[in-house]
């Protein structure tokens, strides 16, 4: 094993674990960056040396105790119960009265508060509904990762009317929703089968769905998470291309998903700063 396959090796595991470290403590946000680091480590270690496998393994079962944690693409596709819906009423539980050879305490005695109109109090208002909310921006950590890529509920209305007079794209909610998981499918099974860059482009793909099923069902925060995440991902993909020419070994096939999901990402933040006049052109 070369110097240069032990240094990427150690980087990967480092990115692993502090990947874990950072999801534990519920910052998502840098334990996904973290994981697109230690898969750009890890798509250097590509060999069949056995040495190189096993530490591998070792990398990929912290990355799948990570993944574990993170939330899964497929839940942030069902829309969320409303804040407001009454919670079902629950019969009160009787206890089950204490064996004969212990004594029961004797209650003690409820003194019933004044009223506090008698009391010369102001009554105390009644305390407001809790309020579900979804916290979309993501605050810069201590190792200076960028906040998370989310646009306005404005924005992503002009990208949905422009998918739907694209005419090359498909628009159909339930059937993106079902090409995101068949995609995330293909990502687990590509990593099983150590496929690290064909997992990357289905997961590219996965997310390329979920951000036009968002956009078109006005769910703002599935398309954000999804929006977000996809720059990580053409991030790693753009890595892997590069490398691959400052090997001089260009790979047209990564040459071509870079291109993909660039194109993606470039017609994107063009129709979210487009009028939506013109968007929907």
């Amino acid at each position: 094993m070369n110097e240069a396959i032990k240094s990427a090796l150690a980087a990967a595991r480092t990115a692993a674990e502090e990947a874990l470290t950072a999801v534990q403590a519920g910052d998502h946000a840098t334990a996904r960056q973290l994981l697109a680091i230690m898969d750009d480590e890890l798509t250097s270690c590509e060999t069949g040396n056995a040495a190189v496998r096993q530490s591998r393994a070792k990398t990929l079962r912290i990355e799948a105790e990570v993944r574990a944690l993170l939330p899964d693409l497929t839940e942030m596709s069902e829309p969320a119960a409303p804040a407001t819906e009454a919670a079902p009423e629950v019969e009160p539980e009787v206890e089950p009265a204490a064996p004969a050879s212990v004594p029961l305490p004797a209650p003690a005695p409820v003194t019933e508060p004044a009223p506090a109109a008698e009391a010369g109090l102001a009554p105390t208002p009644a305390p407001a509904a809790p309020v579900a909310a979804v916290t979309l921006a993501v605050q810069p950590s201590a190792r200076n990762i960028a906040p998370a890529h989310t646009l306005d509920a404005d924005a992503w209305g002009r990208v949905a009317a422009a998918l739907q007079v694209d005419g090359e794209t498909n628009t159909d909610v339930a059937q993106l929703r079902l090409d995101a998981e068949r995609h995330a499918a293909a990502q687990v099974q590509a990593r099983t089968d150590r496929k690290t860059f064909v997992a990357k482009v289905e997961e590219a793909r996965s997310l390329q769905a979920l951000v036009m099923a968002g956009a078109l069902s006005g769910d703002v925060a599935v398309a954000n998470k999804a929006w977000d995440r996809l720059f990580d991902v053409t991030t790693s993909i753009r890595g892997a291309a590069q490398k691959a020419i400052r090997e001089g070994q260009p790979d047209p096939v990564k040459n071509a998903a870079y291109d993909q999901a660039r194109e993606f990402a470039k017609r994107i933040k063009a129709w979210a700063r487009a009028p939506r006049a013109s968007a929907a052109a």
